[in-house]
């Protein structure tokens, strides 16, 4: 909800660092929470065009991804894989779709 309150607010920068603050604190009681919010900060590095940074968190939550299960979540990953591989066609996207396919099967 914070999020949509941030981006509603046309201010991404604000969502990104308050999401990005919300990864650092790894709170391993609330691993779904923290994909979430993973997934949120990835869709904004996307937007903004920061496809490198983008595959980086992506890279980051196929572990917790894999453990939590939500095929809604999963759903959203595999969309946002497939959208980078699309949008941004290169090796380091595709192998983050191929890896990501592998993780949630």
């Amino acid at each position: 909800m914070f999020l949509s309150l941030r981006l509603a607010l046309k201010n991404p920068v604000h969502a990104r660092d308050d999401l990005a603050g919300r990864l650092d604190i790894a709170d391993e009681r609330y691993p779904r929470n923290q994909l979430i919010a993973a997934l949120d900060l990835i869709d904004i590095q996307q937007l903004e065009g920061d496809v490198t940074t983008a595959l980086t968190t992506g890279e980051s939550v196929l572990a917790t991804a894999k453990n939590i299960p939500s095929p809604r979540l999963h759903r959203r990953l595999s969309s946002i894989s497939t959208t980078l591989n699309r949008e941004h066609p290169g090796l380091a996207t595709t192998a983050f779709a191929q890896r990501t396919t592998v993780v949630l099967v």
